[in-house]
C-alpha cells in the first residue's frame, strides 16, 4: 500500500452512491458530517434516488444552513459524482465488522482484480479500523 498512487474515489456517472457535498455559487464546497448524516438518514427513508430527485435546496437540510452560512434566498448546486464502484463493494468486509471471531481466512480473487476489488477492501479496511483484518 506504501507504494499505491492516488486512488481517486469518485466517478462521473449518472447512477450509483452520491457523494453528498453541495456547492455555493462561488464555487466552495459545503460538506460536514452533519450534513453526511441527514441526507443518510433520508436516503434509509427513502432510497438513494433521492438524491437524483431533489434539486439541492431540498435536499439540503433547512436546520444547518445558518450553521454553514447558508441564506434562505442561496442556491445551492449538489454534486453529480457518486463513489466509486470499487469503493462501494470494497466495504463488503464492514458485514462482519462486529463480529471478531468471523475474521477473513480467505479471499478468492482473480488475477485480474488485485487493483480492483481486492485493493479497495485492504485500502477501505485499513482508512476506517486502522487495520486489514485476516488472520495471516
Amino acid at each position: 500500500l506504501r507504494n499505491r498512487h492516488y486512488w481517486c474515489i469518485s466517478r462521473q456517472r449518472c447512477w450509483g452512491t452520491p457523494i453528498p457535498v453541495f456547492f455555493r455559487q462561488d464555487g466552495s464546497a459545503v460538506v460536514g458530517q452533519d450534513i453526511i448524516d441527514a441526507i443518510a438518514q433520508r436516503i434509509e427513508q427513502h432510497d438513494a434516488d433521492i438524491w437524483w430527485q431533489l434539486d439541492a435546496n431540498t435536499l439540503f437540510p433547512a436546520e444547518l444552513r445558518d450553521k454553514y452560512g447558508i441564506g434562505a434566498d442561496e442556491k445551492l448546486e449538489k454534486s453529480h459524482d457518486i463513489m466509486d464502484v470499487w469503493m462501494d463493494s470494497g466495504m463488503a468486509w464492514s458485514a462482519t465488522r462486529d463480529r471478531p471471531d468471523e475474521q477473513v481466512d480467505l479471499v478468492v480473487e482473480g488475477g485480474d482484480q488485485f487493483r480492483g476489488w481486492f485493493q479497495s477492501l485492504a485500502l477501505t479496511s485499513q482508512a476506517i479500523t486502522v487495520s486489514f483484518r485476516s488472520r495471516r
